[in-house]
């Protein structure tokens, strides 16, 4: 991990693996897969899963946002819209 945050100039040594993807939701639109690893969120480093869930906090409910994903190798930034849960 460590060379992967030097190799992406990253500011935080974890991330948030995804492993499902449900469908129809906001991630799946945006074209997240599982085995992904998100390391940002509109901007802001994502270093684990309760980083990443501050982030999405009401505030952020219909305001289209970028998630910044490493996916084999790659860092690919995404366009994502958050929605309510439920």
């Amino acid at each position: 991990l460590r060379r992967v945050v030097r190799h992406f100039s990253l500011t935080q040594e974890g991330a948030v693996l995804v492993t499902e993807v449900q469908d129809a939701s906001p991630a799946a639109r945006a074209g997240l897969r599982p085995g992904d690893r998100v390391i940002g969120f509109a901007g802001a480093p994502v270093g684990g899963a309760d980083a990443l869930h501050d982030l999405l906090g009401d505030e952020r409910v219909g305001v289209p946002a970028t998630v910044d994903v490493l996916r084999g190798g790659e860092r690919i930034i995404l366009p994502i819209v958050p929605e309510a849960d439920g």
